[in-house]
This record gives C-alpha cells, sequence and structure tokens, in this order.
C-alpha cells in the first residue's frame, strides 16, 4: 500500500471518528441542557414573561376554563378600589333582572377596557351614561348591560355575547371594537395548565416566520416542537425576549375573533336582534368593515376630530364617556336601532345673557373668609373625590376678572417670557388662550407678577359665598356644550358671579397649582398630575359644578379646551 493512500484511510477514520464524538457530545450537551430546563421549568419561566396579562381590578375577575375567553367578570365581586362592582348576572353596574320587564328595550353592550371604564365609576362609563341618556331622551324605560370586560378580546365579547342572547333577550347588541385584539391572560392564571390542555395557544401566539433561521417554511413543526420540545421552547422564547419582542397578537388570533364575531352576527341576524358595530373615535373605520364583511349591519364610529385630543383616547375620562352617550343616543336614532318609542317633550333652552363685557388682566379683591370645600348641599352629582365637604379658611388674594385670552399671551411671547407653540397665531384675540400646558401658564402668571391659584382658593372664588354648586342657570354663566358651538368664546360676556369673576364655569378648563398622585399602574409614583377646574366649551353640564374635581393632567399636557386665569397674594399690591 502506497504511503499517500495509507494517509488518506488513516485520516478519513480520524475524521468519521471526530465526527461522531461531536455528535456525541452534542446530543449529550443538548440531553443536559434539556434536563436543566427541565429541572428549572426555564422555558415556562421565559413564556410566562412574555404573554400579555390583564393585571388591573384582577379582583373582579375569574378564569374561565375555554381558550376563547380565557376570563370572566365574577358575579358580586367589587374591585378593591371600590369603583367597579359585578352584579350578580356578571355584569358591570347596578343590580339587574335576567327577565326583562315589561315595556323595557333593553340593550347589550359588549366590549373591552373602553365599554367596561377603567379607572372609572360605575355610574361614569358609557353604557351606563348611555341607559341615562336614553331615559333622558325617550318617553320609555332603557336598560343598558355594561359586558365589558378589561383588555380587548373579541371572541370573547362574541361568546359572551351569544350566551346573553338566550339569558337576556336584548333588543340590541351594540359590539364595540377597539383594535386588533390580544389574547390577555387574567393575571396569576395558570399558564402551564392553560398552554397544555389547549395547544391552540401555540398557533395563536407565536409569529408564523419567527425565528427566520428555524423552520420558517414548516409551521406545524414549530408548532409541534414548541409543544412537545422544552429545548426548543427555550430557545425560542430566550431569542425572542432578546430581540424584545412580546406574545401579544398574530394572524391567527385575529382571523379566529373575526370567525367568533362572524358567527355572532349569523345568529343575531338569524334572530331577530338588533345589531350594531361601534368604533371608538380612535380605531380606524376599516377595522370595522373587516368584521363586518358579508353582513349588512350599522356601523357608528363617533368623530372626535376636531375635539380635544382625549376625546380620541381608549380611556378617556367621565366627561368624554358623557359625549359618548349623547351622540350614540343620537346615531342609535339615526339609524333606527331603538324601536318603537316616542321621544320625550324637548325643553325650550332660554337664550344666553351677551354682556358688554370684562377687560382681560383686570383683578378681583377676593376677601379672607372661610367656606365649605367639596360636594354641595342636595347636589346628587358628586363624585367620590368631592366628599366629605371639609371646611376651608382662606386668606385674601387677588384673582383674574376673566381667562387670560391668546392677545395677552402673545404679548408675553413677544417679551420673551413665554414659549411660544404651534397654533398659537391663530387663536382669536379675545378668546381665552389654549392648548397651553400648566407649565406655560406658569411663565406667563410668573411674567405677569402673579401666580396660579389653589385648587382651594379657585373653588372659594368660584362659590363666592354661594354654598349651592354653581351661581346660576348654565345658560346665563357658562358656554358648554349646549351653546357654545364647538369652539370657545370672548372671554367675560356671560354673567359673572358675586365677586365679579366671570367664566369660572366653562369656556375652558383652568389649570390649578395642586397636585395629585397617578392613578395608573403604568406611571412612576413620583409623576404630578395637577387638577384643572370649571368646564370647558365642549363640557356637558353635569360638570359646570363647584366642586367638580375628576380631571387632571401632566404639566406639560395640553389641550383645546384648557386655559387659566392667574391668582396674586394680597400682598402683592
Amino acid at each position: 500500500m502506497s504511503r499517500s493512500r495509507y494517509l488518506r484511510r488513516f485520516f478519513a477514520r480520524r475524521w468519521l471518528f471526530a465526527v461522531v464524538v461531536v455528535l456525541l457530545a452534542l446530543a449529550a450537551g443538548l440531553a443536559l441542557a434539556d434536563r436543566i430546563v427541565a429541572g428549572r421549568d426555564l422555558d415556562w419561566d421565559l413564556i410566562e414573561r412574555l404573554l400579555y396579562y390583564q393585571t388591573h381590578d384582577v379582583e373582579v375577575f375569574e378564569v374561565v376554563d375555554d381558550p376563547d375567553v380565557l376570563f370572566a367578570p365574577k358575579p358580586g365581586a367589587v374591585s378593591a378600589s371600590g369603583m367597579a362592582h359585578i352584579n350578580s348576572l356578571g355584569y358591570r353596574g347596578r343590580e339587574l333582572t335576567a327577565a326583562k320587564p315589561e315595556g323595557v328595550f333593553r340593550i347589550l353592550v359588549v366590549g373591552g377596557s373602553n365599554v367596561y371604564g377603567m379607572l372609572l365609576w360605575d355610574d361614569e362609563t358609557w353604557p351606563a351614561q348611555l341607559e341615562e341618556q336614553l331615559n333622558r331622551d325617550w318617553q320609555g324605560r332603557f336598560e343598558v348591560f355594561n359586558g365589558g370586560v378589561l383588555a380587548y378580546v373579541p371572541s370573547q365579547m362574541a361568546i359572551r355575547a351569544r350566551v346573553a342572547m338566550d339569558e337576556l333577550d336584548p333588543d340590541l347588541i351594540v359590539f364595540a371594537l377597539s383594535n386588533v385584539g390580544s389574547p390577555a391572560f387574567l393575571a396569576g392564571s395558570p399558564i402551564r395548565r392553560m398552554f397544555e390542555t389547549y395547544p391552540v395557544f401555540w398557533q395563536r401566539l407565536f409569529y408564523a416566520d419567527y425565528p427566520t433561521f428555524s423552520f420558517r417554511r414548516n409551521r406545524d413543526l414549530r408548532w409541534r416542537l414548541l409543544q412537545e420540545n422544552r429545548l426548543y421552547r427555550f430557545f425560542y422564547a430566550a431569542v425572542m425576549g432578546i430581540d424584545g419582542k412580546s406574545w401579544y397578537t398574530n394572524g391567527d388570533f385575529e382571523q379566529n375573533n373575526i370567525k367568533q364575531t362572524g358567527m355572532l352576527i349569523a345568529e343575531a341576524q338569524r334572530r331577530g336582534f338588533g345589531f350594531c358595530l361601534f368604533l371608538y373615535p380612535g380605531a380606524e373605520r376599516k377595522h370595522g368593515e373587516g368584521y363586518s364583511r358579508g353582513y349588512e349591519l350599522p356601523i357608528i364610529r363617533l368623530d372626535a376630530q376636531d375635539l380635544p385630543r382625549r376625546y380620541g383616547s381608549v380611556h378617556p375620562p367621565a366627561t368624554v364617556m358623557t359625549w359618548y352617550a349623547k351622540e350614540l343616543s343620537r346615531c342609535l336614532e339615526a339609524e333606527g336601532l331603538l324601536g318603537e318609542v316616542e321621544r320625550a317633550a324637548q325643553v325650550e333652552i332660554p337664550s344666553t345673557i351677551d354682556t358688554a363685557g370684562a377687560t382681560a388682566g383686570e383683578m378681583v379683591d377676593i376677601p379672607t373668609g372661610m367656606f365649605v370645600m367639596g360636594c354641595s348641599p342636595g347636589d346628587a352629582l358628586c363624585r367620590p373625590d368631592e366628599k366629605p365637604p371639609v371646611p376651608k379658611t382662606v386668606s385674601a388674594f387677588h384673582m383674574d376678572r376673566t381667562e387670560v385670552t391668546a392677545g395677552q399671551y402673545r404679548a408675553c411671547v413677544a417679551a420673551g417670557a413665554c414659549e411660544t407653540f404651534d397654533g398659537l397665531a391663530a387663536q382669536p384675540e379675545n378668546c381665552p388662550v389654549v392648548s397651553v400646558s400648566k407649565n406655560r401658564a406658569m411663565q406667563f402668571c410668573r411674567w405677569a407678577g402673579k401666580r396660579l391659584p389653589t385648587e382651594v382658593e379657585w373653588e372659594y372664588a368660584a362659590r363666592a359665598g354661594d354654598a349651592s354648586s354653581r351661581y346660576g342657570a348654565p345658560l346665563c354663566i357658562a358656554w358648554f356644550d349646549a351653546n357654545a358651538g364647538g369652539s370657545p368664546h370672548p372671554v367675560g360676556r356671560l354673567a359673572p358671579n358675586a365677586w365679579g369673576l366671570h367664566d369660572m364655569y366653562g369656556n375652558v378648563w383652568e389649570w390649578t397649582e395642586y397636585s395629585v398622585q397617578p392613578s395608573r399602574s403604568n406611571q412612576k409614583r413620583t409623576d404630578q398630575f395637577f387638577i384643572v377646574r370649571g368646564g370647558g366649551w365642549f363640557t356637558d353640564e353635569r360638570y359646570l359644578r363647584a366642586s367638580y374635581r375628576t380631571l387632571r393632567f401632566e404639566p406639560e399636557h395640553a389641550e383645546s379646551d384648557i386655559g387659566f386665569r392667574c391668582a396674586q397674594d394680597a400682598s402683592g399690591d
């Protein structure tokens, strides 16, 4: 045998041996890694970290053993904050009966957190306010069931509505869409048991083309590996975590949402139930069209394009929910969805008082005195943060007779003491300056040798010695949604209070120098939120009250119905 031939055989055997050794070492390493992952549940630990959870008001929900539902309201439960109550039928709000009372037109609203009313009291949610609005506008009795559930999952909503068709016999179903649904698990859910019981979760939760180098063309193989191979599951979840991805939603999950909603629509139409889709102002109409494709049904979308920014939020304050109720009442009537009911007699609205106006920049002397801050006697609209009423003593100070105008603010900008902002140049000279943050309001007040009023000072001045919720008829003292025509008005044109202050109610919300702790779980405890008072040009009458104080924003926040007026210590003369 030649030397070269011998060497070739020798190295060929060594190479084969090396390959075998490497493969055995790799197999041993994988087996060891698999045992480590399994022994410490590292795969499930990563998976649970990547999932999306519903963490708000968890005490009023319970896990449901159904991959299309996940969790549902718990009958009889009350949230830790005391703001949310689930009635015995499993719906948010006051107690209602399953049997429909004679003569009642019953509406079922299903949706996500927008319907549920995140961070709102029961009677501040838009379904509750819709019931109140309908019963005010129409001769007849309406019941509105709030079937909202925190975390928006349309398949969950659809199944809930199908059950309610048998249990509640609603005359109308309002199906509220928000965005692309996400598979939210209730915090504390038994994740591993749920995935092992319902393997469909793997299909609905993982990205079909991710990671790009891992069996991209064979989706069935990837689902199989995710279900059965802990090491691959660990590797997949680890790569997702490194890339900053989360198991939030994908096309398979959304298709299931559309399928379940389609089944609901088909059954509702077959059985003769009224049905419509509702889109909150921030949702795109094409999203509703995707869910309604193949069906003839109304799609109602509220238009907030020219309104303050918070009207387009998915979690707006109670003042915006009041607008929802008014607009929905009008839209439901226009679509012919309210059945055979008669509209209540309309009360003639008296004309507003138009005075000669007051001079912007003038100040009023506010005397030393004592008053009761908070809920006014006999005011049934008071919110919990207005109670209990508390006696307050206030030292004498001065307050601007009117809200600061756009012309005044532009003068401060020209002097180099105030920051300008988009849209300022177009604001009318004698109207209150709007879209101004608290920080910019403070700049102006300092330039003028003044300051912002405290919240106590504001309410004391607004009451002007009057213990009632406001000093006159709203249409005579305030520009609001009933008379403002969708924009602010020149200052000082309506009747002043007893101390000569104009527009303490309506026209624009006014910044005060009072901060509160954040209320959302994703906000830092060090964040500051400042209360605005008085109501604005698009505010409902119910919020034009001396004690209303629920609206609060960060100091950099600015909207088209927020302005300010300044105060000054009496020693500042």
